[in-house]
């Protein structure tokens, strides 16, 4: 393994924790986040794996779809508009002014679990919606 490999993991699951990723991310004096974002600004390449982890879980979600009744119409819906949602964020014509603003926004929202509209949410939306089926 190479030098720090441990640390480096430990923290990456440590920020699976919605709490500690805000923690880490957003009370800094240094701007992690803008140099995350910079980061993927400036390696295509990154900004591709990220955007091929989003379309995986579009996929599973559709599967989702594909599979399971879903009785709930906003269930449904929310679930649809999350693909579609990821769809446009891989499509450079929609975002091509500042994809990576876009994309930064999305992934704020996942891994901070935050809504722009409502503030700090208590539950995952994303498990919330799991939940309901």
């Amino acid at each position: 393994m190479p030098p720090g490999f441990y640390e480096t993991s430990d923290k990456v699951q440590e920020l699976t924790d919605h709490r500690k990723f805000r923690e880490f991310f957003d009370t800094d004096s240094e701007g992690r986040w803008y140099d995350a974002l910079n980061g993927l600004q400036g390696e295509p390449e990154r900004m591709a794996d990220l955007l091929l982890e989003m379309e995986m879980l579009a996929d599973e979600v559709r599967y989702v779809l594909n599979k399971v009744d879903i009785d709930d119409a906003s269930v449904h819906s929310a679930f649809k508009n999350l693909c579609a949602h990821i769809l446009r964020l891989r499509s450079h014509g929609v975002y091509s002014h500042d994809q990576t603003k876009y994309v930064g926004q999305f992934v704020w929202a996942m891994l901070a679990q935050w809504s722009f509209i409502d503030g700090q949410l208590e539950k995952d939306p994303i498990q919330k919606l799991i939940d309901s089926i």
